[in-house]
């Protein structure tokens, strides 16, 4: 059903529809049973935006609301016409409403992206239940002011350099719930060096100026050459491209042939992550004064030849990455040197700062993720070592690739829903194991499926896989939901398969037609609905879970509505289910969080297809 948005809001309306609506509102959720039968599209929500912190109406906020599908349904089409304004009084108003549960989203300039129910910035939203003719007067979304982040880049006499990308990363946490480092986004100095950042969340954060360097033999290639290799320059971009830095800051060549230039820095001048300095911002911070200070300092080389199984490999793709941004999505974009091994199979990294690396090389055969040609019969190629380079060069390495392996096994599908064609399957499948050589692969792998829905992947590198599957709807699978991922009896979800050289095969993932769920609602200490709990659910034997790396898949949260309600979708097997502070989800999942929860969570199984109502207290 189409839902309709007042077009415009005016303030005398909105006065006179507030206490109208307010008192309306609190007679009606007192007399539902007794209601009259009522136009399915029929309510209407009233609610003000205001400053988190200092209560003040936010005007011409931005109020997007979404009517949200029940656990495991299709997603429900968006309307057009479901968005307003906030009024000089930060009011809003929506009518002509359907039952269900909706979500409210609000932007506004100076102001954090916000959500109804949120409780912190960047916090859990929260969902509100609308009944059929329901009017509802009294919806307050808080907003918090952003924080902001600025401040120069200069060189080592205090000049201000222009042009330059500078990045903001954030300490957070990866798909396993470990530590990681992302980059948030990137802007460019302005003409006096400068930088901002705006809309900063709150979290711990470091500022650099990185390099992202391509090189390649001099034979006529633009760029600064350096000896008989070119550092491209003229390949720009909000990651570093081809090293802007370089291009800014041109390399020289000692006398004693030394290269002398500037690499990736780090506020307020570090040149590794480990010694610079972290900012811990909140909620309207306004910090200043973050400079960068560029020096120059000696750069190194690293040389070598790629050997494969049958010698030299020509064409490989060869880079050198920071040991700390290794295996993130930050290795895509942050500080990396690469080039091309030549016909010999030679390579050659120059203008290289001293650190600790992964050496990389790889190959991997041209073919589309998602397609019904077969895989072809080119190996993948990889290899992995670790480096160290100082202010020396580090000649003469011998790196030797190996055949990546495969994942391979059988799709079952359990239920009476429409079988479908097996290519169908493949999107989903692409992104069941994420390789962790980010800088290799976009995060999704070829994959291809056979008519008796047997699958098996391109080769991989070694590495820890978890089965990255949601169990949600996907149109591609027409009702078909994934429930399980299995190998030698073990749950892949939470339990990582251990790649290491050798291909893995009779790996079983079930599809089902059958959704399962828990249900009910979260009642405080004095018995009444909770609207602000949080549910979460997780392995019963949630020790291995926490020992194995801790897959965010293998869980699931759920906030709860104005009226203590919450559904989550579970697959079956046995877990844990608690009612969870909100502060908890920053770090959602955390080992020392989960521990404490555990002691007093209740223990359920979950069979196929079951809808379990349970409901919880909060204590």
């Amino acid at each position: 059903m189409r839902h309709r948005l007042l077009p415009s809001i005016v303030a005398g309306a909105l006065a006179c529809a507030g206490a109208a609506v307010l008192a309306s509102a609190a007679q009606q959720q007192k007399k539902t049973d007794d209601w009259p039968e009522q136009d399915p599209a029929s309510a209407f929500v009233l609610g003000r935006v205001v400053d988190a912190v200092t209560g003040r109406a936010v005007r011409r906020a931005a109020v997007t609301l979404a009517l949200e599908p029940a656990p495991g349904d299709r997603p429900l089409p968006s309307s057009a016409d479901t968005r307003a304004l906030t009024d000089g009084d930060g009011r809003f108003l929506f009518r002509g409403l359907a039952a269900g549960r909706y979500r409210f989203t609000v932007t506004a300039p100076g102001h954090l992206d916000g959500a109804w129910g949120q409780r912190r910035p960047g916090g859990a939203p929260r969902l509100m239940a609308v009944d059929a003719g329901q009017a509802i007067g009294d919806v307050t979304i808080g907003l918090w002011p952003e924080a902001s982040i600025s401040g120069a880049v200069v060189d080592e006499a205090s000049a201000p350099v222009p042009g330059l990308w500078v990045s903001l990363l954030r300490r957070a946490r990866d798909r396993t719930g470990s530590q990681a480092i992302r980059n948030v986004t990137s802007v460019r100095t302005d003409d006096r060096g400068a930088y901002r950042f705006s809309s900063v969340l709150p979290g711990t954060y470091y500022v650099a100026v990185a390099t992202r360097t391509v090189q390649s033999p001099a034979a006529g290639r633009p760029g600064i050459r350096i000896g008989d290799v070119v550092i491209q320059t003229g390949g720009d971009g909000m990651w570093g491209g081809s090293n802007v830095l370089a291009g800014r800051l041109p390399l020289s060549v000692g006398a004693d042939g030394r290269v002398i230039g500037y690499a990736t820095t780090y506020h307020p001048g570090s040149p590794v992550l480990t010694t610079a300095a972290s900012l811990a911002i909140d909620a309207g911070d306004d910090v200043t004064g973050i400079d960068v200070h560029l020096r120059p300092t000696v750069l190194s080389r690293v040389t070598g030849t790629v050997m494969g199984p049958s010698g030299p490999e020509a064409g490989l793709e060869v880079a050198l990455i920071p040991a700390f941004a290794a295996n993130q999505t930050i290795e895509r974009t942050h500080g990396t040197i690469s080039t091309t091994s030549d016909a010999k199979g030679g390579f050659s990294l120059v203008a290289v700062p001293a650190g600790s690396y992964r050496l990389r090389a790889w190959r991997r055969p041209q073919i589309s993720v998602i397609g019904r040609e077969a895989m072809p019969p080119d190996a993948t190629l990889w290899s992995d070592t670790p480096i160290e380079v100082g202010d020396t060069a580090v000649e003469g390495l011998t790196v030797s690739v190996q055949p990546g392996a495969t994942l391979s096994g059988r799709v079952r599908l359990e239920g009476t829903a429409a079988p479908i064609n097996a290519v169908q399957f493949q999107p989903t499948l692409s992104v069941a194991f994420e390789p962790p050589w980010s800088l290799a692969y976009g995060g999704r792998l070829a994959v291809r499926v056979n008519a008796e829905l047997q699958f098996t992947t391109e080769g991989l590198p070694p590495g820890r896989y978890f089965a990255n599957l949601p169990n949600q709807f996907t149109a591609s699978l027409r009702g078909w939901y994934f429930e399980s991922a299995t190998h030698a009896g073990k749950d892949l979800t939470r339990t990582p398969l251990v790649l290491e050289g050798r291909p893995i095969g009779d790996i079983e993932i079930t599809f089902s037609d059958r959704r399962s769920e828990i249900y009910g609602a979260v009642l405080d200490a004095s018995g009444r609905p909770s609207a602000d709990a949080v549910v979460a659910i997780f392995p019963g034997d949630y020790r291995a879970w926490i020992r194995d790396g801790l897959s965010p898949i293998a869980s699931q949260t759920a906030s709860t509505t104005q009226r203590g309600e919450y559904a989550l979708p579970a697959r079956p097997g046995e877990y844990l289910v608690a009612v969870v502070a909100d502060e908890a989800l920053e770090q959602w999942p955390d080992a020392a969080a989960i521990e404490t929860i555990a002691a007093g969570a209740m223990q359920i199984t979950i069979a196929r297809g079951e809808r379990r109502r349970l409901d919880l207290r909060q204590k």
